[in-house]
């Protein structure tokens, strides 16, 4: 062989070939290393808005929980009445009992819960926006108002809703609307109530819807079942997501 010719053939580099196939190769492993990147920052997406939901769901259901279980609480019983701290205030006409009510809030949606109740000074009773009575007088009066009304719309003009609390107090006698939590979509309210008296087995035998309370119902509640609809994180088109809990109304039972 020519040396020539022998040196060419050792300097000979891949063939067109063998560099398509290492291409049509190297694609395919990026292509699968995208695929499992996507899925990967998908499922942290899922986690992350899990975890919203959650906290959410949370922190409406605690502010409610903590203001219908004080319904009905004053201090000092051997010094005042509850006709006395128990005043009239927006959703209750008179003194006294009942302390909870429903009233109707522009723009709600579903059903709407007014609570009443009086907290001494630096007594362990937190209004629904979690403060004290921090005041230096015998007692502060607070109306508890929870319902759902609508919030700014998304940035796509999506429709928005939000858990919102109206505060009234003694001491300001003014109402105070707070926005509480978003994505809660609606807020449905049953009432358990004692029908049969002193012979039944427990203090509800029965729950009724708002719309089916009577007058006399109001004064024998003894827990409230509460279901916030919260907004499907996951498919914001899709089936809303539910949470219910029972609150026992300790002042009651």
């Amino acid at each position: 062989m020519h040396p020539n010719a022998r040196k060419a053939s050792l300097q000979r580099g891949y063939s067109l070939i063998e560099v398509m196939v290492a291409i049509t190769i190297a694609l395919f492993l990026m292509a699968g290393a995208g695929t499992i990147m996507q899925h990967t920052r998908n499922a942290f997406k899922a986690q992350d808005q899990l975890a919203q939901l959650q906290d959410s769901e949370r922190m409406a259901m605690s502010l409610i929980t903590d203001v219908v279980q004080s319904a009905g609480y004053y201090p000092n019983p051997h010094t005042f009445t509850d006709v006395q701290t128990l005043v009239a205030s927006p959703a209750f006409l008179t003194a006294g009992a009942p302390n909870i009510a429903t009233i109707a809030v522009p723009g709600a949606v579903g059903d709407t819960i007014s609570v009443r109740y009086a907290a001494g000074p630096l007594d362990n009773v937190y209004d629904c926006r979690g403060d004290r009575n921090t005041g230096a007088g015998a007692f502060e009066t607070w109306e508890n108002t929870f319902s759902v009304v609508p919030a700014p719309p998304a940035p796509d003009g999506t429709p928005q809703f939000q858990l919102q609390c109206a505060l009234w107090s003694l001491s300001t006698n003014a109402v105070v609307p707070t926005p509480l939590v978003n994505g809660v979509q609606s807020m449905t309210i049953q009432y358990g109530v004692n029908t049969i008296g002193a012979g039944a087995n427990s203090c509800a035998d029965r729950y009724k819807a708002t719309k089916d309370m009577q007058t006399a119902d109001w004064s024998n509640i003894c827990a409230v079942k509460v279901t916030l609809t919260f907004a499907n994180p996951f498919n914001p088109k899709g089936k809303a997501i539910n949470f219910t809990r029972v609150i026992a109304v300790m002042n009651q039972v």
